[in-house]
């Protein structure tokens, strides 16, 4: 939540979305695997960036 991460993803879940319903003619299965897959990545590195970010911080409150 420090760094904003949820609300970037949002939008950027929003023009991504748009952009693939602005394709004609729309292909509902391959546009929600299209746009699955991209979420999916762009979350996974969010998840690991916070991990990452909570370990750190941990380690500075124990004095490591």
């Amino acid at each position: 939540p420090d760094r904003g991460l949820g609300g970037s993803n949002v939008l950027e879940d929003a023009r991504l979305l748009s952009s693939l319903l602005a394709t004609s003619p729309i292909d509902l299965l391959t546009l929600t695997a299209t746009y699955e897959r991209e979420m999916f990545k762009r979350a996974k590195v969010a998840v690991q960036e916070s991990e990452e970010a909570a370990i750190a911080f941990a380690k500075l409150r124990s004095g490591q």
